[in-house]
């Protein structure tokens, strides 16, 4: 299928026939020393930025009939759980809500007699919530909050901004400043770094990540990188003065690194791979 549908993308690539090289390889046809097996050439970007899992504890699209971990609380009525790196699975919670995690660096449950609250730290998930008037559903991320009382969103959250899809029911969206506004279904928002909230109407019926594609609409590369590195097994890393490039286009999440050479060559970048990382540059 094609992994991208950007027009900006598709005339950098009729053009680009008589550009330079793109890619600048590390393993030349000079003669260069064997590397040891365990001293792979690593990038020194890469000493910059969190480096990547050596496992995950999730499986692919399993599915986690979310258990009650122990609570240090004398309260035993509170029910909580933690989760790290977790990716591709559906959580179902003790009162029946359900979390289909796309990818998150944490992700935290807490129930008590007041409300359902959840921790939702660097990722993407999409939350099914069963109605309960007396418990609220909250979920928090580092730029902002989202309540309901039973719905069907999509929240994902990055360095640079928060972002909701509301597929079912209304919910209300704030940022950290106490800001706030209601989203229907069909709706979406935006939360930046700056607080600054703005809404948008959606196009599809689910979110398109379930659909094994990522939607970036004029973000600096800075934050299409940040989304891009969901689904690579290398970490992309940028060279110095591109990070504010626009990019604009819709990528297969299944192929990131063709998503890597359409933007390089959209900006007349170079590509450089190591052994743990993938590097765009200027050329």
């Amino acid at each position: 299928k094609q992994i991208w549908s950007d027009s900006a993308l598709l005339e950098a690539l009729s053009q680009s026939e008589n550009a330079a090289p793109l890619f600048q390889e590390k393993n030349s046809q000079e003669q260069t020393p064997e590397p040891e097996p365990t001293q792979a050439p690593r990038h020194p970007l890469m000493k910059a930025v969190w480096p990547i899992a050596a496992s995950v504890l999730f499986g692919v699209l399993g599915t986690r009939v979310y258990q009650a971990a122990a609570s240090n609380t004398l309260d035993s009525s509170v029910q909580q759980a933690h989760w790290n790196n977790a990716k591709q699975e559906q959580v179902v919670l003790p009162e029946g809500s359900s979390i289909m995690v796309n990818v998150a660096r944490q992700l935290n449950y807490r129930i008590d007699e007041h409300q359902r609250r959840v921790n939702l730290s660097k990722g993407e998930a999409f939350f099914s919530v069963t109605k309960d008037q007396t418990k609220p559903f909250v979920v928090d991320t580092s730029l902002s909050k989202v309540t309901v009382l039973g719905t069907k969103f999509n929240l994902s959250d990055t360095e640079y901004a928060t972002e909701l899809e509301v597929y079912e029911g209304l919910v209300e969206f704030s940022n950290h400043n106490g800001d706030a506004i209601h989203v229907p279904a069909g709706q979406g928002a935006r939360i930046s770094m700056d607080g600054v909230i703005s809404k948008y109407s959606l196009h599809q019926e689910i979110p398109l990540w379930q659909k094994g594609w990522l939607q970036i609409d004029e973000r600096k590369l800075n934050e299409a990188v940040e989304l891009l590195n969901r689904y690579s097994d290398k970490r992309i890393l940028l060279g110095p003065g591109i990070a504010k490039l626009e990019v604009s286009g819709r990528f297969s999440t299944e192929s990131v690194k063709d998503a890597v050479i359409l933007i390089a060559k959209a900006h007349n970048l170079s590509v450089e791979y190591y052994a743990d990382s993938i590097v765009l540059m200027k050329r």
